[in-house]
This record gives C-alpha cells, sequence and structure tokens, in this order.
C-alpha cells in the first residue's frame, strides 16, 4: 500500500514513462541472470546447466518483470488502457457496425440525459417559486379526460366564488410590436391577470408589481419588462421605469423590472402586462377559450378539496349557461395539479406549460375550431361565419383586429372581421 503522494506520483510517471523503464528492468535483470550463470559454472556446471539453474533461481524473467510492472504503475488503468486499444482496433475492422452502436449509444445517452435534466429540474428541485408545493394547475377536462383552456367569465367566476384556493390567476400569450427609436420588434407577451406575479411570489426586482386597477380598461397601459428585454433594448437603464413604451401603437407606462433568473415553466415571454378587456369585447364571453390559470392553495387545503370547490363553482356555470349553445354546456370536470407535474408533461413535449382551465367551445356547426388559443385569438371564430357548417378557417392577428379566413366557396378567401 503507497502512504505518500511521492509513491503515487512515480506510479502516474511510470505510465509514460513504461519504454525506458522496461528496458532497465531487463538490463537489471539480464545482470542478475548472468551473475547467477557465473556462480554456477564455477561450480562446475556445464554453460546450459548454469543457465538453467539460474533461471530457476531467478524465478523465471517474465514472471519477475509482470510482478515489478504491477508494483510500480496503475494496474486497473493500464488494464483499461488496454482494452480500449482492443476495442478501437475492432472497430476498424467493422465501421458499418461501429458506426451504428455509436449512434444507438448517443440517442439512448441524449435521451436519457434530457429525461433526467428534466425530472432533475422539475421534480426533484422544487420550482423557482415561493412555496411551490402550494401551487397548482387549475384547469378543466374533455371528455377525452385531456386538459384545456377557459373563458375569462369562467376565470372570474373562479376567482371570486372560490373558497379553497389563497389565489388563482390566469394568462395568454401573444406577440406584441415594440416600436420608438430602435428597429420594430416582435416581443413575445405574457398577458396575465394583476395577481399573477404574487401568486407565484416574485416581485419584480425594480419598481412595483401590477394591482388591480390594472386590469380595468383604460388603466391596463402598463408593462414589466423581463431582465433580459430591460438590458438588450434599453442598456439596463433604471430610468426606463416610469417612462412610456410603444406597444402595438399604443403608449405603455414600465411600472417594474422582473429578477434576472425569472422564468415561467419554459415560456419565452419577454414582456408581461396586464389582461384587460373593452366594454363589449367579444374575447370577454363564455364563446371564447383561451385562458390558462394557476391557483396557490390556502394553507389548509388539500388538492381533492380545492378540486370539489371548483367543480361546484363550474356546475352553477353550466347551468347559469344552460340553452345557449353547446359550448356553454360541453365541458368536464375541473381539475388541480401540481404545477411541477404539469410542467413536466409539457416540456416533455416541447411544449409551453399547459397550466389551464376551460375547454376548447364547438362552434355552431359542431366542429372543434382549429386555432391558437395561446396567441390570444378566440377559437370559436367560424361560429360568427356566414358559413359554419363549410367553413375551413385560419385565424389572422393583425395589430388589434383579427379575422378570420373562410375558404366555404370553391377555395375563395372572405374576410370576417371582429372585435
Amino acid at each position: 500500500m503507497m502512504r505518500t503522494p511521492r509513491a503515487w506520483l512515480r506510479r502516474v510517471l511510470s505510465l509514460v514513462r513504461r519504454d525506458r523503464l522496461d528496458r532497465e528492468l531487463a538490463q537489471e535483470l539480464e545482470a542478475h541472470l548472468e551473475m547467477h550463470i557465473d556462480d554456477n559454472r564455477r561450480l562446475g556446471m556445464s554453460a546450459d546447466e548454469a543457465r538453467r539453474q539460474a533461471l530457476i533461481k531467478l524465478g523465471g524473467v517474465e514472471q519477475v518483470k509482470e510482478r515489478y510492472r504491477d508494483r510500480r504503475g496503475l494496474p486497473a488503468l493500464e488494464v483499461a488502457i488496454r482494452d480500449v486499444r482492443f476495442a478501437l482496433r475492432l472497430m476498424r475492422r467493422s465501421p458499418g457496425f461501429s458506426a451504428v452502436v455509436l449512434v444507438t449509444l448517443t440517442i439512448g445517452i441524449g435521451a436519457n440525459t434530457v429525461m433526467f435534466s428534466v425530472v432533475n429540474t422539475l421534480l426533484l428541485r422544487p420550482l423557482p417559486y415561493h412555496e411551490p408545493d402550494r401551487l397548482m394547475s387549475v384547469q378543466t377536462l374533455n371528455p377525452n379526460r385531456q386538459p384545456s383552456v377557459t373563458a375569462p367569465p369562467d376565470f372570474y367566476a373562479y376567482r371570486k366564488q372560490n373558497r379553497s384556493l389563497e389565489q388563482i390567476d390566469a394568462f395568454y400569450s401573444r406577440a406584441y410590436n415594440l416600436t420608438g427609436t430602435r428597429e420594430p420588434e416582435r416581443i413575445p407577451t405574457l398577458i396575465v391577470s394583476p395577481g399573477f406575479l404574487s401568486a407565484l411570489g416574485i416581485p419584480p426586482s425594480i419598481g412595483r408589481g401590477f394591482v388591480s386597477q390594472d386590469e380595468q380598461w383604460g388603466s391596463h397601459r402598463v408593462a414589466i419588462l423581463t431582465y433580459g428585454l430591460w438590458q438588450r433594448r434599453f442598456g439596463g437603464d433604471q430610468r426606463i421605469v416610469g417612462q412610456a413604451i410603444t406597444l402595438n401603437g399604443e403608449p405603455f407606462v414600465v411600472v417594474g423590472i422582473l429578477p434576472r433568473d425569472f422564468s415561467f415553466l419554459g415560456m419565452e415571454s419577454q414582456l408581461v402586462v396586464p389582461m384587460a378587456f373593452a366594454p363589449g369585447d367579444a374575447m370577454n364571453s363564455h364563446s371564447n377559450y383561451f385562458l390558462r390559470m394557476i391557483g396557490r392553495l390556502k394553507p389548509d387545503v388539500t388538492r381533492e378539496q380545492a378540486v370539489a370547490d371548483l367543480n361546484t363553482i363550474l356546475s352553477a356555470i353550466i347551468k347559469e349557461q344552460a340553452g345557449r349553445g353547446p359550448a356553454a354546456r360541453d365541458r368536464g370536470p375541473a381539475g388541480a395539479w401540481r404545477l411541477a407535474w404539469q410542467a413536466a408533461g409539457s416540456i416533455s413535449r416541447g411544449e409551453p406549460a399547459p397550466v389551464t382551465c376551460g375547454r376548447r367551445p364547438r362552434s355552431r356547426a359542431g366542429l372543434y375550431v382549429r386555432g391558437r388559443a395561446e396567441s390570444g385569438q378566440p377559437e370559436n371564430a367560424s361560429a360568427r361565419c356566414r358559413h359554419p357548417g363549410r367553413c375551413n378557417g385560419a385565424h389572422v392577428h393583425v395589430g388589434d383586429r383579427h379575422d378570420h379566413r373562410c375558404s366555404a366557396r370553391s377555395g375563395s378567401s372572405r374576410a370576417h372581421r371582429w372585435n
């Protein structure tokens, strides 16, 4: 057993001086062998007998060399190096088979690394929010038991009537046009109810968060910048707080800057604005489903109690909206899941976390409408179309105008404006 660092250093150095040490060892053993042969010759033995007896007394030259190599170096490492060299020689003999094996190993190791990173980030390590175990994804289920989105009036009913959640907030995302002194830029934006950041437990590092007044139409033109956008677009100038920036052609006052490490379940939004609807806005109706929701459980409330509470509210909504069309009736039960569980399931599919509540509505023709609810566009635009049964529509968003393109007649395109 080696007891000093110098001894370990000698062992390591012997790996790079192996040929030299082998030559020195061979010369030393040959000298010892010659001395034994000379002693035997003086005893009257013949040359061949003297050499044979000398080898027997020495114990075998090659055996002595092996014992010496084991003591001077690191046998396990040397064996591993020899095995690697042997494997490389075999790979050179069968390059095609070797390539298939390497590609298979690469894909397998990469997939396992990605999965472990996701599980470690979202399940093993807590989410970077205040008391993440109490954060829930609130959503309803469709008949296939898949989570979906909700309508603004439903969200307001959940927020006002629930007794199990300390906070419940909604959000959706779309792109805003940022203009001004520099080049115009399309900014991914997170549109949230006023309590969203406080529900996560993440206050702005500079300035203030949103307040309830910010969701009132006319007082809603305020914004919070992410740290990255603040540094990239405004050079980290703190004087931007309190000044106006131009979003979609309208002035929005910057009221805060988010912390540098802020993130929300993989979403790449660079700007946060409050959710507000103008009086009579069709988006604020039971027919338009695009909101996702998160909630924070009260300290002494279980997830099962929260689900029961939310389903009571949902039943009342369905009863109230009965007779107003299939979009108001065709909904599944409400549910609540831990935010981390929803994030893991979403990121594994390469999508933003489906922290949602609600169900995609049906059009008047009874068909699911194709569209991107997360962009803030109502999903039942074809319900306003004059060809509801034959509409193969797509949503187009330009500024504050939404168009529903209908190709019901011989592939032609019609635009129906709605607000």
